[in-house]
């Protein structure tokens, strides 16, 4: 997997994080003008232009964000235009700013193909609303690219899988994130994409179910040495992913 174009995902991702004025000039060191900013009852989006690509990020949890936290743990699943069910909460945070967005792609605001990227909740949001353009579900007069989720929840059904299950999609987990294991597979939900899994030593790595669960194992004592007891917690942050990639990116 090309690191660099990971990288440069990830940092979108970041970004989206921040408030406009905070954000703008360090999209503008990515090489990406800011669009549109959307902020609707708690759920952001960013709609980025730069000379080689466009980018929809869209922004996480925030702890402080009471719509945030009700819509991780709003954990039913309801119809989804593209087929199948996803995860309501999830759905509905995106489902706040889908109108807009709709409007500002058929209106050609961008130049490039798109692209779409998020982080945590932000992940979620992106693979539904990247399910959405990929599908052709409307018509936006833009091309869809890839999507590049970190963290990402599972949101959907096997019914929901199979209508994107073409979908160019690279799925970072990194390590012991605990968000990744949620909801529980038991509650019928599925993960999408490519896996990229990011091992106890920050690098991308092929790896059986079994590796995974060893390299977990690594990972939680290697966590223990450095006083760290909620290593699902810690390898969730951003800043924790964009470490694990710039580890790929020198070697």
């Amino acid at each position: 997997m090309d690191a660099i174009e990971i990288n440069f995902f990830a940092k979108c991702a970041q970004l989206a994080y921040l408030e406009p004025k905070e954000s703008k000039p360090k999209f503008k060191e990515l090489g990406l003008k800011v669009v549109k900013y959307y902020d609707v009852n708690g759920a952001q989006a960013y709609l980025l232009d730069g000379e080689e690509r466009s980018v929809l990020a869209f922004r996480g949890t925030e702890p402080k964000e009471k719509s945030d936290i009700f819509a991780d743990l709003n954990a039913l699943r309801d119809p989804e235009p593209t087929g199948g069910r996803v995860h309501q909460g999830f759905q509905g945070e995106v489902d706040k700013l889908w109108g807009s967005i709709v409007a500002d792609l058929a209106r050609r605001r961008i130049s490039h193909n798109l692209y779409v990227c998020g982080h945590s909740l932000g992940a979620a949001m992106a693979t539904i609303a990247a399910g959405r353009l990929y599908t052709g579900l409307v018509d936006t007069k833009c091309v869809f690219k890839k999507l590049y989720t970190f963290g990402s929840p599972r949101l959907g059904n096997r019914r929901w899988l199979k209508f994107v299950k073409d979908m160019p999609h690279v799925r970072c987990v990194n390590n012991n994130d605990l968000v990744p294991k949620v909801p529980p597979a038991l509650m019928f939900y599925k993960h999408h994409g490519e896996l990229c899994y990011f091992n106890c030593y920050g690098y991308i790595r092929q790896t059986s179910m079994w590796q995974r669960f060893k390299d977990q194992l690594r990972g939680r004592r290697r966590a223990l040495k450095k006083g760290q007891p909620f290593d699902g917690v810690y390898d969730h942050v951003m800043t924790e992913y964009i470490r694990s990639i710039k580890t790929n990116l020198e070697d």
